[in-house]
Formats: structure tokens, C-alpha cells, sequence
């Protein structure tokens, strides 16, 4: 469901699934992908206009995910400018 939710952009459910003790380092079966590289895919490939990709990000990162060199490298400056406050705190 988290992975789901990431790749979409739904930011409020991600919080609702992190809040009920979803894990922000399972990966897909399929793709092996965490629930950030499914939100960094998502809002370059998805690009769902109802989504909110930077602060599923947000929400992704204040429970503990990390970017991973193995998954896809986000190109949308939002998601970037949120990974790179991260980076720095």
C-alpha cells in the first residue's frame, strides 16, 4: 500500500501508512524498489496532477527513508529540492 500510495503522490495516506507502522525500507518484489524510488519514478513518469510528490517525499524522509543509488534518479526540481534539504540537515 505504501508503495502504492508513493508512486502516486498521495502524501496524506503515505503519512496515514507511516503513522500505522508501514516500512520505509521494504522492497517491491518486481522492481526492488523502496517506497521513495517509487515516488521519485512516480512524479517523473506518473506525474499524477492530483499528486503532491514533495511532500510524500517529506513524509518519506522524516520517517527514516533514504535515496538509494539503486533506484531511480529523481529529475522534478520539487522532489530534488526536498532530497537535497535532507542531504544537508
Amino acid at each position: 500500500a505504501l508503495h502504492h500510495a508513493a508512486i502516486e503522490g498521495r502524501a496524506k495516506i503515505v503519512r496515514m501508512l507511516l503513522a500505522a507502522g508501514a516500512d520505509t525500507t521494504i522492497r517491491d518484489k518486481e522492481h526492488s524498489s523502496t517506497p521513495m524510488g517509487w515516488a521519485c519514478f512516480g512524479v517523473d513518469v506518473v506525474a499524477d496532477a492530483d499528486g503532491d510528490y514533495a511532500d510524500t517525499a517529506r513524509a518519506l524522509l522524516e520517517a527514516g527513508a533514504r535515496e538509494r543509488q539503486d533506484e531511480h534518479r529523481v529529475q522534478n526540481p520539487a522532489v530534488r529540492a526536498v532530497l537535497e534539504e535532507f542531504r544537508n540537515a
